[in-house]
Order: C-alpha cells, then structure tokens, then sequence
C-alpha cells in the first residue's frame, strides 16, 4: 500500500465505481468521458459509458463480446453521445439515462439525431480543407451582409 500516492489511500472506498475512479484518476484518463447510445434499425437501445469513445464504439460495431447485449441485437449505429470532463459526472448521467422510460431516451434521439444517422460513420475518413472565404461568404449571406444576387 505504501507505493500508491496519498491521494489515492485517502480516497479508498468499498464500492467498485470508487476504485474504479480512483484507478482512472492515477492513470490521468480523467479527462474526457462519454455516455452514449447504441442503436439497432429497429431503435433498439442501449446505453453506455466509456472514456475511448472510439475504441469502444469500434469494439459495439466489430462484435468484440459475442455474448453482449449489443452483439446479440445487432447495435452497431451510434445514435446518441455527450461528453463530459470527469467520468463520475459522465457515470451518473450513464445511470440517470438508464433509469428513464424508453419513450424518453428516443425523445432525447430524435432532439439531437431526428434521422437517426450514425454519428460514428464518418470517423476517421479525411475531411476537406476548411475554405475561410467560403465560410466568410456563407457568413456574410445568412447574416443579411450579402443579397443572394451578390452571392454569385
């Protein structure tokens, strides 16, 4: 016990979501924190968290866990995702999601995702070159600072 840092002595606890904190927190993967949703063609849902939201979305869609909830129904479209900066706040908004009735959860998909699009399926593809006169030009045209016909 002696080799861990005083923090982590001082922070022990009996239940696993503590150590497990305490454990992210030594490792500095305490920065970033998702809870997402997982979906299916049919919206079946599941609802998770994860500091790699890359890796773990990849693992959901490759069928890593051939025994899992979202192997077995087939959820392999990211539907739904917030960030968060520490993953105690990202755990407990994991377990307020969890708790909601299902017509709630597609009520928050539809707000954000009402085509129910994979937000996961352009990750990793090249992006064009951010053209700043275009942006300027578009800027300017929905803003009223150009009439369409100057546009052109």
């Amino acid at each position: 016990m002696s080799s861990l840092p005083t923090e982590a002595v001082i922070l022990h606890a009996k239940c696993a979501e503590s150590l497990y904190f305490i454990f992210m927190t030594m490792r500095g993967i305490d920065d970033i924190a998702y809870v997402y949703i997982m979906a299916n063609d049919w919206q079946r849902l599941y609802v998770g968290v994860t500091s790699s939201i890359e890796q773990r979305i990849t693992q959901h869609k490759e069928g890593r866990f051939a025994n899992s909830f979202t192997s077995r129904y087939h959820l392999h479209k990211l539907a739904y995702f917030e960030r968060f900066t520490t993953i105690t706040a990202a755990i407990a908004r994991e377990k307020k999601i969890k708790n909601w009735h299902r017509i709630r959860k597609l009520e928050m998909i539809v707000q954000e995702n009402p085509a129910w699009k994979d937000l996961s399926a352009d990750w990793g593809k090249p992006t064009a070159p951010f053209d700043e006169e275009d942006f300027e030009r578009k800027r300017r045209l929905n803003t009223g600072i150009l009439r369409p016909a100057d546009a052109e």
